[in-house]
């Protein structure tokens, strides 16, 4: 396929503070049509870029926006406690795993709203790995701007109905996409297949 290659962009932003939150973009060309929220951006944000950046390369994707969104913090311990407070919705014992606030997803997700809300017009998708897999579902469920949701190792195990209410949008509303990647389990969920959503799933936080 040709492709003009002096079109591709390289590199994202700066990381930008806004609070407890830090956002950096990387759009892969001109032209965006498509934006993708990456939750965990301090985990799996540089793969989500190499990845889009070599499939706009191959001309398998047309240009596409990443919001990239992270808490930008010096070590991981720091990191654990804002996934653990920011990326649940209320409060869970988890505790075992070393977290001891949750339930400040309000706050990130009126974030959030802001950033979607004024950008109208483009087909939006969320991605999120482990604990913001569980936010980035919860964030589809509850709002309509997002079209598409990609799950990577998602602890829906952690609230159980979001992954049974998940499981009924992905029938009654065809329009919508979910992909979910878990362990040896990896396919964009076909609707006619009832236990492609296991809650139980995992542990990984």
């Amino acid at each position: 396929m040709d492709f003009d290659t002096s079109m591709i962009n390289l590199k994202a932003t700066n990381r930008v503070r806004h609070g407890s939150f830090s956002i950096r973009r990387y759009a892969s060309g001109k032209e965006v049509r498509r934006r993708i929220l990456v939750l965990d951006d301090d985990l799996i944000g540089d793969a989500a870029i190499c990845a889009l950046r070599a499939r706009t390369i191959d001309g398998t994707l047309n240009p596409v926006e990443l919001i990239l969104l992270g808490f930008d913090v010096e070590d991981y311990e720091k990191l654990h406690a804002c996934r653990g407070k920011f990326y649940t919705n209320r409060e869970f014992d988890l505790s075992f795993y070393g977290i001891v606030k949750t339930g400040g997803g309000k706050e990130l997700q009126e974030f959030i709203g802001n950033i979607f809300k004024a950008g109208e017009g483009c087909d939006n998708s969320v991605l999120g790995y482990s604990l913001s897999g569980l936010f980035a579902a919860s964030l589809f469920l509850e709002n309509d701007y997002f079209d598409r949701l990609g799950l990577i190792s998602p602890v829906l195990w952690v609230d159980p109905d979001v992954g049974r209410s998940l499981q009924e949008a992905v029938f009654m509303q065809p329009e919508k996409t979910v992909f979910l990647a878990a362990g040896e389990m990896e396919e964009e969920l076909i609707r006619k297949n009832t236990e492609a959503i296991k809650p139980e799933n995992g542990p990984a936080i």
